[in-house]
């Protein structure tokens, strides 16, 4: 009895042995790539960074560093977008000191999928270095894939870099030391951006050699030599000057939402003149005053209505569509907004496309079409010796029905805010039925609200970053 007791014993230890020493040669899998001899894909345009990805038949792996941004950029934490086949996620890591924790959302069915990967966040050379791992198994597929694999960012260009196939039994990938550039070209000018890097806030993290002052830095366009100074603009003024709005007419078909006028006088349509007298809050990222995002929120009691423009202050700067990162928070729900389905568009000058819009939160994913188009348009811009540049920029366009989201009332008097941490630190916020938006980032603003409520006899109302 004693021998078997041992046996089943030493069996039991033999076979956990086996499990964990298995365990082991997998999470060791993502170490033994070699990325020195793996070719590196340049994405951005004034600044790039250098991504690599790979794949075998268990797991997917990935390499990005800063490239050539300034010292204090940091590698974006969100919006990545993984393709395995037919199948698409959006992942997005959480870093406690050099290591990361990757999570993915399966965006084919907004399954949230929870850990499906880890990584490290390191310094190799004075570049912040991001390397991870993904198994397919953990994505919800079969253990083995051989299916083409890509994996992109908007933050950090326009172009998905496609994974090559390594051999992690010696260790070696395909591939070489050279660097290939995807870097976006543009049709006007030379000077022009593509989704170069822009991280802010909580969409970026820390590595020990490229963290910056304030970890919500979002990366410029230009040098800081050539960095003009911060346009401020009056907080009382933008709260006082938007007047109360009538009720739009809609259409219940969504389909022809998009030509629908209502007393707000916006049309969805990519004609961006709409805007023109429209209030507009000139947004930026902490520690980054040259990209200017011009941004307005209008409702009414039957639909939000927003633009959001790029406009930076000098040439070179980010001007592309970004077409992910929104979040409309609805007196307390949050919903968050995604176009084209997460990827950018290239338009000549003048030309204007509608693009799917994609809304989830408070248990719901909802797509819309006809509700958001993206235009490209010519804008003045200045070069570093104060001349003017004639540059060009993107601005989007779009609108949110009360009726397509759950959960929420038309209610005009309830508060509701736009953001977006890829593009501007803060929300823009605009009451039901103000046609003017208040920036609820600017510490200003509290002075200012202040003397609003003494001269108009205003109520405050409750606001949070």
């Amino acid at each position: 009895m004693m021998k078997k007791k041992m046996a089943l014993l030493l069996g039991s230890v033999g076979l956990l042995f086996g499990l964990t020493a298995t365990g082991v040669c997998v999470n060791a899998q993502a170490a033994t790539v070699n990325w020195d001899n793996v070719t590196k894909t340049k994405l951005g345009w004034y600044y790039t960074t250098n991504v690599a990805v790979t794949q075998n038949s268990h797991q997917v792996s990935f390499y990005v560093d800063t490239g050539t941004n300034p010292a204090w950029y940091n590698i974006p934490t969100h919006n990545y977008d993984l393709t395995v086949g037919n199948h698409h996620y959006s992942v997005h890591y959480e870093q406690s000191g050099s290591t990361v924790t990757f999570s993915a959302m399966n965006t084919d069915t907004w399954k949230d999928l929870g850990t499906v990967g880890s990584g490290t966040l390191t310094t190799k050379n004075g570049l912040g270095v991001l390397i991870g791992s993904i198994s397919y198994q953990a994505l919800g597929l079969a253990a083995e894939q051989t299916v083409p694999v890509s994996l992109g960012n908007s933050e950090l260009g326009s172009e998905a870099v496609q994974g090559v196939f390594d051999d992690q039994t010696t260790g070696t990938t395909t591939g070489s030391s050279t660097e290939t550039d995807s870097t976006a070209t543009s049709s006007s000018s030379s000077t022009e951006t593509s989704s170069a890097a822009t991280s802010s806030s909580s969409s970026t993290a820390t590595s020990s050699a490229t963290s910056s002052s304030s970890s919500s830095t979002a990366t410029s366009s230009s040098s800081s030599a050539t960095k003009s100074s911060s346009t401020t603009s009056d907080p009382a003024k933008q709260a006082v000057d938007g007047a109360a709005s009538d009720v739009a007419s809609s259409s219940s078909s969504q389909a022809n939402n998009n030509n629908v006028n209502g007393s707000l006088g916006i049309t969805i349509d990519g004609d961006m003149s709409d805007w023109a007298d429209k209030d507009k809050q000139a947004m930026t990222s902490k520690g980054d005053n040259d990209n200017v995002k011009n941004v307005a929120l209008l409702t009414d009691d039957q639909a939000i209505y927003a633009y959001v423009g790029m406009h930076p202050k000098l040439a070179g700067g980010y001007t592309n569509f970004m077409p992910s990162g929104y979040t409309i928070d609805i007196g307390g729900k949050t919903y968050y907004i995604t176009f084209n389905n997460g990827t950018t568009v290239n338009l000549a000058v003048g030309q204007k496309q509608a693009v799917t819009m994609n809304i989830y939160g408070d248990n719901q994913s909802t797509n819309l079409t006809g509700m958001a188009y993206v235009t490209r348009s010519k804008i003045t811009q200045k070069n570093g010796n104060d001349s003017d540049y004639d540059g060009t920029a993107y601005s989007v366009e779009f609108k949110v029905p009360f009726d397509k989201l759950t959960g929420v009332s038309k209610t005009s008097g309830q508060t509701i805010t736009l953001a977006n941490q890829n593009l501007w630190t803060g929300s823009v916020q605009s009451s039901g039925g103000s046609t003017g938006p208040v920036v609820l980032a600017s510490v200003g603003f509290v002075i200012a609200i202040g003397s609003v409520i003494g001269v108009v006899g205003l109520k405050p109302k409750k606001w949070s970053h």
